[in-house]
């Protein structure tokens, strides 16, 4: 299923919601929104993964994930939710990436927001 995606310019702050499983052909609708994005490199993302369903568990899925941030390599990232196998695998994913200096896995969306904003992105 297409995650459901924003972008609040006021806060810098890129939302996506997954819900269901996350299929390698609907992945280029999700390229397509990072790509829109503004070209700054420092980048706060909120991932809610409380409704996804195992398709990181898909080494193509994992592999598409580890190239999204390459435009925002100063980024943070707060992930919201998911039953201890889904962080594991988030985690996974996030150290795949690489890029990523600070990724926090938080209980709720409230949270995650409250710790992003006090995140200095140098």
């Amino acid at each position: 299923m297409i995650p459901e995606l924003g972008y609040d310019e006021d806060r810098n702050l890129v939302y996506v919601k997954f819900e269901g499983k996350l299929a390698v052909d609907e992945y280029s609708k999700l390229a397509e929104f990072f790509n829109s994005l503004p070209e700054e490199k420092k980048m706060r993302y909120l991932a809610d993964v409380t409704e996804l369903e195992g398709s990181l568990l898909d080494r193509k899925t994992r592999e598409m994930f580890a190239g999204s941030t390459a435009r925002f390599p100063e980024s943070k990232i707060a992930v919201v939710g998911g039953n201890p196998v889904t962080r594991m695998i988030c985690k996974t994913v996030v150290v795949t990436m690489g890029k990523l200096k600070e990724t926090g896995f938080l209980k709720n969306e409230a949270e995650a927001v409250s710790w992003l904003g006090k995140i200095k992105i140098q």
